[in-house]
């Protein structure tokens, strides 16, 4: 990443594991607030919640942006070997399985 460039391939990894992990740790504020009875801190469970859950639009888009480039012959799709390229497949009929 020498040139400064940042492409779809690249954000999609960054964001891939946000939904996950966010709505995890939302859950420690939610949990918190519902013991405590503390109905700032359960408004702010309730925007993480919002917030990460959202992230799963932007995680789709960045993930067909890196498909379309990959599939269209990217730099990063040519340096994939045999092992990568088949867990590649596996993550995309993942993907596709869980979009049903």
């Amino acid at each position: 990443m020498g040139t400064g460039t940042f492409s779809p391939e690249h954000l999609h990894v960054v964001v891939n594991h946000l939904p996950l992990i966010g709505l995890a740790a939302s859950a420690i504020p939610l949990l918190y607030a519902l013991l405590r009875r503390e109905s700032h801190t359960l408004r702010v469970g309730f925007f993480m919640c919002l917030l990460f859950g959202g992230s799963v639009a932007l995680v789709m888009a960045t993930g067909e942006n890196a498909d379309e480039d990959i599939d269209h012959g990217s730099r990063l799709g040519s340096l994939l070997d045999t092992e990568g390229s088949r867990w590649l497949h596996v993550h995309e009929a993942h993907d596709e399985n869980a979009s049903l």
